[in-house]
């Protein structure tokens, strides 16, 4: 029987272990060393716990991630207890082996974060596309900035409290549902214009069972929901959630009562910079000084961000850099990506 303090220990690395795990994150972020630094033979139930938090998690058997993070979870595993001499059980080199073999149909995967919000703990599911692009769009997979945006709405949900929130280009909806869940905004907004991403983030509300509103929209992908002057509809008085689909390239009605417009990795693509900056520039125009816009941006090309800030400075905009913690406290993100968030505000 392992000692007390050994037992704290392997806790904390099993729950460690299994947060990363279903969130899909990287392995060369993931080691094994502490939870079998003391593993013996004659011990089997740490390899046992160490399946049954990760691979036969009851979240991982309903939303599975892909069969090739799972096949090197365990290849890790596995080579960490032969270097110390451990006798591995059957049972996973059997699971290993099942894992081995090519699914040509997994097209899509899952993952999952624990969110711990004061005593409360929740879980926020997405399905992805394992494709970096999909069907001509990068919104059905998440990106790092998102992970860290929703980390700013975690850190910050006191400023979020009855607040108003557009999200631009919401994507498998990562950041939404976090801030749906954790914050207490009035009404919260996810939006985008490929269809098979608006249908994505629709699947992923129902799979977190979260009732939203879909607005009806026009071919220019307006929303049709107007009050008399023409400003667009007023929420209801009470929390609301709802999913629109929004043209950037589209000059017509914006939402004109919004307290934050947020957003994150927006800039893949050059061509779409202009029309992005300037729906921000309009939205924030139409809702006043109270509405501010936050961008998390992934650092990956200088010449791209570099376009993002010289349009943004083109206009009657004021950016600033917000100082905060993108990998804390509540999800694991991928450390070796440098994420900027910004802060936009018209002059």
């Amino acid at each position: 029987m392992m000692e007390d303090g050994r037992g704290d220990s392997a806790a904390v690395e099993l729950e460690a272990l299994c947060q990363k795990f279903l969130c899909h994150h990287p392995l060369t972020d993931v080691s094994f060393a502490k939870l079998f630094e003391n593993a013996t033979s004659d011990q089997p139930e740490l390899q046992i716990r160490l399946l049954s938090c990760t691979l036969k998690h009851p979240i991982a058997e309903r939303y599975p991630l892909p069969r090739a993070y799972r096949r090197d979870f365990l290849k890790s595993a596995i080579h960490e207890m032969e270097g110390r001499h451990v006798e591995v059980l059957p049972e996973i080199y059997e699971l290993y082996l099942s894992l081995c073999s090519y699914d040509p149909d997994e097209d899509f995967s899952h993952k999952s974060y624990k969110l711990s919000v004061g005593d409360q703990c929740d879980w926020v599911h997405i399905k992805e596309s394992r494709s970096i692009a999909s069907d001509g769009s990068t919104g059905v997979h998440s990106w790092p900035a998102g992970v860290a945006l929703a980390n700013w709405c975690l850190q910050n949900t006191a400023l979020l409290d009855g607040k108003i929130v557009l999200e631009l280009g919401s994507g498998v909806g990562l950041t939404g549902l976090i801030a749906v869940k954790a914050c207490n905004c009035r009404t919260y907004v996810f939006s985008d214009y490929h269809p098979q991403v608006f249908k994505k983030i629709r699947e992923n509300l129902v799979m977190n069972n979260i009732v939203c509103l879909v607005d009806k929209n026009d071919e220019n992908g307006a929303s049709e929901e107007s009050d008399e002057d023409g400003r667009g509809a007023s929420p209801a008085p009470m929390k609301d959630i709802r999913v629109l689909r929004l043209d950037w390239r589209y000059k017509g009605v914006m939402p004109s009562n919004l307290d934050f417009v947020i957003g994150s990795d927006l800039i893949f693509e050059p061509d779409l910079i202009n029309p992005l900056v300037d729906t921000i520039d309009r939205l924030l125009q139409v809702c006043g000084p109270q509405c501010t816009a936050l961008i998390a941006v992934t650092e990956r090309n200088p010449e791209t961000v570099a376009k993002f800030e010289s349009e943004v400075d083109g206009r009657q905009l004021v950016r600033s850099v917000v100082e905060y913690d993108s990998h804390q406290p509540l999800l694991w993100a991928a450390k070796h990506e440098t994420v900027k968030l910004y802060s936009i505000k018209r002059r």
